[in-house]
């Protein structure tokens, strides 16, 4: 497990509305292609990734998005309150590195792994809460 720079296939899932896998959707992740395909022999290259946004909030229902997606982080400009920043507070991917793989990636894909993993976290997140905007804030502190 480790952060991911935000760019790219999850700038992408993000604004698309859904997971997306790399190898089907290039034009969102170019650099990161490039970037595999000019490692050094000591360096693992990946065959293919999937990247997911998933969608918090069980109690869905007001008008706004933030209320309906707790897995959203937005910053306004102080003067004229639009927003400069909007992304999820959590995100995450799989990464296969063995060409054998890349059919059980579809697979997780077409099944919706990210929907199951998106509800267990909502699960998880009902019984053991956590304010995601004070933990991102942690997080930047250190």
């Amino acid at each position: 497990m480790r952060d991911l720079s935000w760019s790219e296939l999850l700038k992408g899932s993000y604004e698309a509305g859904h997971c997306l896998i790399a190898s089907i959707n290039e034009k969102y992740c170019q650099n990161s292609f490039k970037n595999n395909k000019n490692k050094d022999e000591s360096k693992k290259k990946w065959c293919d990734f999937w990247t997911a946004i998933p969608k918090l909030g069980k109690n869905k229902g007001k008008n706004t998005r933030k209320d309906i997606d707790k897995n959203v982080y937005k910053e306004y400009n102080s003067v004229t309150d639009e927003v400069t920043v909007d992304q999820p507070y959590l995100t995450f991917g799989i990464t296969i590195y063995d060409e054998r793989d890349r059919r059980l990636l579809y697979v997780l894909d077409y099944l919706h792994i990210d929907e199951i993993i998106s509800d267990m976290i909502d699960d998880f997140l009902y019984y053991f809460p956590v304010d995601f905007e004070k933990y991102a804030e942690s997080r930047r502190l250190d």
